[in-house]
């Protein structure tokens, strides 16, 4: 699967950065991250294989989540669960598409 530099999200663009060593607020390793403010998803750039499409989907859905406003009226733990289950639905039933 070849990622896309960038994406769009109910008419707004999200840039696809590649980082290396990614890290959390909290100065946690990571594998991708949402940022709400800049639109912007990053991805670690050791990832490959189903853990690079896997990730990269689940950001994507947090983009989905942001311009949906939905962010507004659920908790983040609340936006894991669904962004999760989302996600693993998805590489589940649609892994032949994601090639």
């Amino acid at each position: 699967m070849k990622i896309p530099k960038k994406i769009n999200v109910k008419g707004q663009n999200y840039k696809i950065k590649f980082v290396k060593n990614l890290k959390n607020e909290e100065g946690e390793e990571c594998d991708g991250l949402c940022d709400r403010k800049k639109r912007l998803i990053e991805i670690d750039s050791a990832l490959k294989g189903g853990d690079l499409k896997s990730t990269f989907i689940h950001e994507c859905l947090h983009a989905v989540v942001i311009e949906c406003s939905l962010h507004e009226v659920i908790s983040y733990g609340a936006e894991e669960i669904i962004v999760g289950n989302m996600e693993s639905f998805l590489m589940k039933h649609w892994r032949l598409y994601l090639k």
